[in-house]
């Protein structure tokens, strides 16, 4: 764990609020880059002495709950057996980035002798943790670290508008300073901050680039529109309603009023850089609209 983190104690009282011996598998949800994983380590470092082993094991290695089974870890000079530990011993496990194909439920008879499992996924259901974007102080807080030159106010406006607070884009607009590019070229470009790399691979990839064949057809909505929002009644006319859960089960929406659906800021900027919204699927979409308002009027 990074001593310099922003540390989210509102994140870890919901963790301990939710974690008992009759829920003994809790849920942190949220975007690529929201600090889901760094929250989940946190924990398991602040909260170790109350276990008798803390184990963490990579989502992509399971498959299916039966995987769990055969887990093996070498951990401290022995080989260990996850779910045998877990059944024999007191221990927190963290799944990280859970495939959408295991329920989080589906793991709760692992968990014997006062164990715990903590999981980290993408998609969100009612009952799940989610991390908070941070604040503009928090901003500043990543935006800052290790820095001769502070972030202008006026920089960490823009970034804020665009990303939203969003831990990941300010750690890489931090990033980019630090190799050599100016402040003013940040808040100049930050509108395309979602080109920026982290590690091999696009932020831009990194929120949206897996979830493009269950999506694609819903979120190029937002990229006809040229907005981060869209009116509830007109887009649910477009993709009804298994469109509409499927956009709320991925945590790409942000608060708005009722007649409003709006993605998360860093979403669109991300969505406006992955160039889905083809020539035909305009021309759809042109064509719906029309539709939509001949409606609206009859309804007049």
């Amino acid at each position: 764990v990074d001593p310099r983190r922003v540390a989210l104690s509102i994140v870890d009282d919901a963790i301990d609020a939710a974690l008992s011996n009759a829920n003994p598998v809790v849920t942190i949800s949220g975007l690529a880059g929201s600090g889901k994983s760094d929250a989940a380590a946190a924990y398991v470092n602040s909260r170790r002495h109350r276990y008798q082993t803390t184990m963490w094991v990579e989502g992509a290695e399971l498959s299916k709950v039966a995987d769990l089974t055969s887990k093996r870890l070498w951990q401290g000079g022995a080989d260990l057996n996850v779910a045998g530990m877990l059944r024999t011993k007191r221990c927190l496990l963290v799944i990280d980035d859970l495939s959408p194909d295991i329920a989080p439920a589906d793991l709760q008879p692992f968990c014997l002798s006062g164990s715990h499992i903590l999981v980290t996924r993408r998609e969100s259901a009612q009952g799940d943790i989610s991390i908070p974007a941070f604040n503009t102080s928090e901003a500043r807080e990543i935006l800052d670290r290790d820095m001769s030159e502070r972030c202008p106010d006026a920089v960490l406006r823009a970034l804020m508008k665009v990303v939203g607070g969003h831990p990941l884009s300010l750690a890489l607009a931090n990033k980019a300073v630090a190799s050599g590019v100016p402040w003013s070229e940040i808040g100049e470009d930050c509108d395309s901050i979602a080109e920026l790399v982290d590690g091999r691979e696009r932020l831009a990839d990194r929120i949206l680039g897996r979830l493009k064949p269950l999506l694609a057809t819903e979120l190029t909505v937002f990229d006809w529109v040229g907005q981060s929002s869209c009116d509830y009644r007109f887009l649910r006319s477009i993709i009804r309603m298994p469109g509409m859960v499927k956009i709320g089960g991925q945590g790409l929406r942000a608060a708005d009023r009722p007649a409003v659906i709006r993605l998360h800021d860093v979403v669109y900027a991300s969505l406006k850089v992955q160039g889905w919204l083809s020539a035909e699927r305009a021309a759809v979409l042109d064509q719906q609209l029309d539709v939509h308002l001949c409606m609206l009027i009859e309804e007049e």
